[in-house]
């Protein structure tokens, strides 16, 4: 997603998601995407690592990351820019569902919007659509409780997740040209888009 304006570039990051089906053999690439689009915050799924991978090997100069190996062919990692001072939120951790939950507050905000808090998801094709629903929907009510006048980026690989309830919570869903083939598969469901122009679509990785 990409800025309004110059003032509100200032204030709310640039935000990468995609779905990199294998992160080790693209990491070139990918940098050069995030330096290249100046990335704030990148939200890849399918990374496909395991215990195996050290993390130093995903290290990126400018940038903090975060990791949820999955189950074979899932897994997220989230690039943060150094200057973004993130909290990772572990409490909201789960076996049964991938996901990384992150939360920060800018030297800047919006009147409006106290902090941002950043869920990504990444729902397997045979997924509980039911137990990933309720998961994300607890941890954004735990997170709003705490965080009333929060803004929600909500992102990642849905596949084909019925996401009547999060759009009900209410979020709008802004991804509307497809991300994979004829599909629209990666979606960012947010109560932010007021801030943000329509999302760009880049080439894959």
């Amino acid at each position: 997603m990409k800025k309004i304006d110059k003032h509100r570039q200032k204030i709310l990051p640039n935000i990468l998601v995609t779905n990199i089906r294998s992160i080790g053999q693209k990491l070139d690439e990918l940098f050069c995407v995030i330096h290249n689009n100046n990335v704030h915050i990148a939200c890849i799924t399918e990374t496909w690592l395991d215990d195996n991978t050290s993390s130093g090997s995903l290290h990126m100069d400018g940038y903090s990351f975060y990791r949820c190996d999955g189950r074979r062919g899932g897994g997220i990692v989230c690039y943060v820019s150094s200057y973004l001072d993130i909290q990772l939120l572990s409490e909201f951790e789960s076996e049964a569902v991938e996901s990384l939950w992150l939360l920060f507050r800018g030297q800047r905000m919006p009147r409006l919007v106290s902090h941002v808090v950043v869920g990504i998801v990444y729902f397997t094709p045979n997924g509980d659509c039911a137990v990933t629903v309720t998961h994300i929907i607890d941890c954004l009510d735990k997170i709003m409780q705490r965080h009333p006048n929060a803004g929600i980026i909500l992102c990642g690989d849905f596949n084909r997740l019925h996401d009547r309830a999060i759009i009900s919570y209410p979020l709008k869903q802004i991804v509307s040209a497809a991300t994979r083939k004829n599909n629209v598969l990666d979606k960012t469901y947010t109560n932010l888009a007021d801030w943000y122009e329509v999302p760009c679509i880049l080439p894959p990785i």
